[in-house]
């Protein structure tokens, strides 16, 4: 009897869980949303990304702050320019 009263609670917790890992943003769209007019939008990625401390955001980031983010138009990705001597290169950091 005990083991079915605790079913009920077993069964929240696992439902609330999953339902927060499902609203959780993937790591690339709080990277696309980086490119977004809304500063707001920009101020939630920015503190999205920084919370997961993956290291692999922090050149996305430092970009960002320098204004060196940008989209590419052929197929929507983030990049990060690069000045070169006479050119500037676009870096892809797909994850």
């Amino acid at each position: 009897m005990r083991n079915f009263l605790n079913f009920p609670v077993l069964l929240f917790l696992t439902l609330g869980l999953i339902g927060l890992a499902q609203a959780a943003p993937s790591l690339e769209d709080q990277i696309t949303a980086l490119t977004k007019r809304s500063f707001k939008v920009k101020m939630t990625a920015v503190q999205n990304l920084a919370a997961t401390g993956d290291a692999r955001v922090v050149p996305i980031l430092e970009a960002l702050l320098v204004g060196r983010l940008y989209t590419r138009r052929s197929d929507n990705k983030v990049v990060i320019a690069e000045k070169k001597v006479g050119f500037i290169s676009f870096m892809n950091h797909s994850l």
